[in-house]
């Protein structure tokens, strides 16, 4: 639960111009991808469920490309 304390301290903390220019920046790779590529990245797909689910990617836990991405949401998930 350690993670989870300093990602909400590190949301809190974030600048509202910054986080919007991060989710933006977000979309706008994403649409990069889907326009120009014709397979789809795993990385991707993942970072995209992550939001439709409700999520913030806000960090990578453990050594690209093995590992997982740290997800700050405000949802309990059992």
């Amino acid at each position: 639960m350690l993670a989870n304390h300093r990602v909400r301290k590190a949301v809190r903390e974030m600048n509202l111009y910054d986080f919007i220019d991060f989710v933006a920046n977000d979309f706008y790779n994403f649409l990069l991808f889907y326009t120009y590529l014709d397979q789809k990245i795993p990385f991707i797909e993942n970072e995209i469920s992550i939001y439709k689910d409700g999520g913030f990617p806000c960090g990578w836990r453990g050594n690209f490309p093995n590992g997982s991405f740290v997800v700050f949401s405000s949802c309990f998930i059992p």
